[in-house]
């Protein structure tokens, strides 16, 4: 088991939040994570990211930014 020292963990500022989708709809839920999230990363001096497992396009995930996100991963 590697474990980090309390600097360690520090660095790590960002926040991640993964989307959860189904039949290319993404659910209320991750809307609700993105607001808490936006929270943590505000703390923590982070930025917020959101991974989505889905084949969407730009125009699919802009929800995802007008609810906090500052990156958007599309896998």
């Amino acid at each position: 088991m590697i474990t980090k020292t309390e600097a360690e963990r520090t660095e790590y500022a960002n926040v991640w939040v993964v989307a959860e989708v189904i039949d290319n709809d993404i659910k209320q839920v991750t809307f609700e994570l993105l607001g808490e999230g936006r929270k943590l990363a505000d703390k923590r001096g982070g930025e917020l990211w959101c991974v989505i497992l889905a084949n969407m396009d730009d125009a699919d995930v802009a929800p995802l930014f007008h609810h906090f996100a500052d990156k958007v991963i599309i896998v």
